[in-house]
């Protein structure tokens, strides 16, 4: 894959639970975290992959919204 190719690819990662974000937030302590309308987000590189990371919430409403506005 070339690097034109490969900055194109976004990756959204959805964290739902309370616990497993803060395992989360304490991996990748140095990114700037942001709030969305549905949770906490933040945008890191992984092995040369941009990466989203979004809190989502539990529960079917707010996981389908909150996966829609990470979308």
């Amino acid at each position: 894959m070339s690097e034109t190719e490969l900055a194109a690819k976004n990756v959204l990662v959805i964290v739902s639970a309370n616990s497993e974000w803060r395992v989360v937030r304490e991996v990748y302590p140095a990114c700037r975290v942001e709030n969305g309308p549905y949770g906490e987000w933040f945008v890191t590189d992984v092995a040369g992959w941009p990466l989203v990371f979004l809190h989502g919430g539990w529960g079917k409403i707010a996981a389908a919204a909150s996966a829609q506005y990470g979308l």
